[in-house]
């Protein structure tokens, strides 16, 4: 549907198309997972590119190599809604003042809990009494220093069977995950 907008736009003989998608369409599907298999994401971006997108604004894409499936005629910026997602639940946390953990559901995941990790441990050495924080120092969590915790498939057991790294009890918990498509992961 972009990729026809796109179309109708350049159709219309306007100077600069700028896409703002928050979701890229296939972005997980930006590798071959076997033969005569597409690239999807790839796919994507050439009907958007070849429509006549001159840009695309994207936030936290699934994998930043998709952004190498464009050309140099078309730019990509992708955004990130971590900073903006840790302030949020830095905010919210703070009534409770108890530990903070940050919980990836998968392997996989542990680069992306760890870069929300690592906003809340900004927000926290922020918002501590001398750290240069704001008026909402006082609401911050005092003496909270937020962990990661990662949820991993056992050896040698079933998919479903998963076993906590860290520890959970008492805290709380932030669930990264770049993508909810089911929620059978988040589930289980």
């Amino acid at each position: 549907e972009a990729a026809l907008l796109v179309s109708a736009l350049r159709r219309s003989s306007v100077e600069r198309i700028t896409c703002v998608l928050p979701y890229f369409a296939y972005g997980r599907q930006s590798y071959k997972t076997a033969s005569r298999v597409p690239v999807s994401a790839a796919d994507v971006a050439l009907a958007l590119e070849e429509m006549g997108t001159d840009a695309l604004i994207t936030v936290d894409l699934h994998r930043g190599q998709t952004a190498g499936f464009f050309s140099p005629r078309c730019s990509v910026d992708n955004l990130t809604c971590i900073p903006v997602g840790a302030r949020y639940f830095w905010r919210a946390l703070a009534r409770h003042q108890r530990r903070v953990v940050v919980v990836s559901p998968h392997a996989s995941g542990v680069g992306f809990a760890k870069e929300v990790l690592d906003a809340l441990l900004g927000m926290a050495h922020e918002e501590a009494p001398g750290g240069g924080g704001s008026a909402t120092a006082a609401a911050a969590p005092r003496d909270v220093t937020p962990t990661l915790a990662v949820l991993v498939h056992r050896p040698g057991a079933r998919k479903r069977e998963l076993e906590l790294l860290g520890s959970v009890a008492g805290c709380d918990c932030v669930v990264v995950d770049d993508i909810i498509d089911s929620g059978k992961a988040m589930a289980r």
